[in-house]
């Protein structure tokens, strides 16, 4: 089996909007207000930037959060 290269790289910004994300779920159970709603998109929307400057590669957020 041949081996994977190995990436370094600073994370940090990866990891603080992953956390961001995991802690405003964990903070707002069941039904999301629209302006919670919008909240959760800009925190998605920062997390899938921050893996795309990891991977190197854009990626798209899972919502379809739109700036009004």
């Amino acid at each position: 089996m041949k081996k994977k290269p190995t990436i370094y790289t600073d994370n940090s910004d990866l990891y603080d909007a992953d956390k961001a994300v995991e802690n405003f779920v964990k903070a707002h159970k069941g039904n999301l207000s629209e302006e919670e709603r919008d909240t959760l998109g800009d925190l998605l929307d920062r997390r899938a930037a921050a893996i795309s400057d990891v991977l190197g590669v854009e990626v798209s957020s899972v919502v379809n959060h739109k700036k009004k």
